[in-house]
């Protein structure tokens, strides 16, 4: 028996802050993968960082097991420290993974609840464009509707550990108001416009939290180029351009370009495509 489960990673966050009185989410997923494999034959563990055991174990906790009897590891080409949600996407496999291995589908406020007991998380994980309330990890809504967008994905260096981050700020900085932002998604979700601004939006209120310098000048670029907006990782080093999947070919390689030639500390990353999150569950006997 080998079982596979895939969940995609993130760049960045289309919102984070406050939505009324929520600390919410909402989260950016793209085509890049983790894979957590679970295989017959005795314990081992393959690829499994710090955070990753700790997920199988609270995963255990949780179920009652005291143990995992089967073989478990990670692949995953996802940059770490970045904000591309890989420790989420990590966690939130292997918890579906050892899960499934007992024969137990979670639901995604449980996959939530477990995944948030290990660090903050981006709910990558779960189907859809999620909406999380970053302290309970209660989903608020799914957006069902992806609009059809390539993410260019810049990385100004260095890494953000996430825990140590959250640890080190004690919560400030989730005063951000995004509501305004969240309102429009809500009432034009099938705009791709409205995601940039929000995700323009969200990137600068949240300036203050880990402020990135070129962010101005990158969105004065993005906008030359096409661009319906502007994202970061919140909590990373990362910047990202929204533009329309057709257009992805020539504005994109005249941005790549642009930031290049006017903030060549920015490392070209990559080019993903918006996508559904969720898992998917691949058995072979």
């Amino acid at each position: 028996m080998e079982m596979t489960v895939t969940v995609p990673a993130g760049c960045g966050e289309i919102l984070q802050g406050n939505i009324e009185t929520i600390s919410a989410i909402v989260t950016c997923p793209i085509n890049l993968c983790v894979q957590a494999v679970v295989s017959d034959g005795v314990y081992e563990e393959t690829g499994l960082q710090e955070k990753s055991r700790r997920a199988v174990a609270a995963t255990l906790a949780y179920l009652g097991e005291k143990r995992f009897p089967y073989g478990i590891k990670l692949l995953s080409a996802v940059p770490q420290g970045k904000g591309m949600s890989s420790s989420s996407a990590d966690v939130g496999a292997l918890i579906v993974a050892v899960a499934a291995a007992f024969g137990v589908t979670l639901s995604e406020r449980e996959i939530c609840a477990i995944a948030l007991t290990v660090e903050p998380t981006n709910p990558v994980f779960c189907t859809g464009l999620a909406v999380m309330n970053r302290l309970s990890g209660e989903i608020i809504h799914t957006f069902t509707h992806v609009p059809p967008l390539a993410v260019l994905c810049f990385d100004r260096g260095g890494i953000v550990d996430t825990l140590t981050f959250y640890g080190r700020k004690s919560g400030s900085g989730q005063n951000a108001d995004v509501s305004e932002f969240y309102e429009e998604l809500l009432r034009r979700p099938t705009d791709s416009r409205v995601w940039g601004r929000a995700a323009t939006g969200s990137a600068l209120l949240n300036q203050d939290v880990l402020y990135k310098p070129e962010l101005v000048e990158f969105i004065r670029l993005a906008e030359n180029c096409g661009a319906v907006g502007v994202g970061t990782a919140h909590t990373g080093t990362l910047l990202s351009m929204l533009l329309p999947e057709k257009a992805a070919s020539d504005d994109g390689r005249d941005f790549v370009a642009a930031v290049s030639r006017t903030l060549p500390n920015l490392r070209y990353v990559g080019t993903y495509r918006f996508s559904s999150g969720g898992y998917t569950i691949e058995r072979r006997e």
